[in-house]
């Protein structure tokens, strides 16, 4: 599909939503999402000690690398919930780093 000046319109231009926001955000020299990840201390994982995840708003994707299959497997992650992970016979909670919102 061709632009009204016959030009076809790029990648950036087309997105919108939080993909807008990345590309926004890239161009002031801002990572808007972290995708580094989240080596948890060996004594977490469990229901008692979750691996805590940073997160700004009330829910959250998380991946990780299925020991299994090495697929990237995700879940959502929700505020004040405990997810359990099956695969890594692990437990997450959100760390909620909003400010209290």
């Amino acid at each position: 599909m061709q632009g009204v000046d016959n030009l076809i319109p790029s990648d950036e231009d087309r997105q919108v939503g939080r993909r807008k926001d990345e590309i926004d955000a890239a161009k002031q020299g801002v990572s808007l999402f972290n995708r580094d990840p989240i080596t948890p201390p060996s004594d977490q994982g469990t229901y008692e000690n979750p691996i805590m995840v940073p997160c700004g708003v009330s829910e959250r994707a998380c991946g990780f690398i299925d020991p299994t299959t090495h697929s990237v497997m995700w879940f959502n992650l929700q505020r004040n919930h405990i997810h359990y992970v099956d695969e890594l016979n692990m437990f997450f909670k959100m760390d909620d780093v909003s400010g209290g919102h």
